[in-house]
């Protein structure tokens, strides 16, 4: 399942505005999905991390286009929390 999805079907975002999203985000790449989620006010950034941490714990993984949702600081942040729980 792609983070997308889960947090659509966890009722946390609206499909229309990961629509909106990923057109923004291919306007301008440099942005992340969750950067434009938050500014959107489709989602605050305490739920966007913790909703993709419930995410990774329930895949057991770490997928590799989380670099598309967050910043390599709270990758590493989200490491160390997964780690703590496992």
């Amino acid at each position: 399942m792609k983070i997308g999805e889960y947090l659509i079907q966890k009722g946390q975002i609206k499909r229309e505005d990961m629509e909106k999203a990923l057109e923004k985000q291919k306007e301008d790449p440099n942005h992340l999905l969750g950067e434009i989620l938050v500014s959107m006010g489709a989602i605050d950034t305490h739920d966007l991390f913790s909703h993709i941490l419930s995410f990774v714990k329930s895949e057991g993984t770490i997928p590799d286009r989380i670099r598309v949702w967050i910043s390599q600081d709270e990758i590493d942040r989200l490491i160390q929390e997964y780690e703590k729980s496992n």
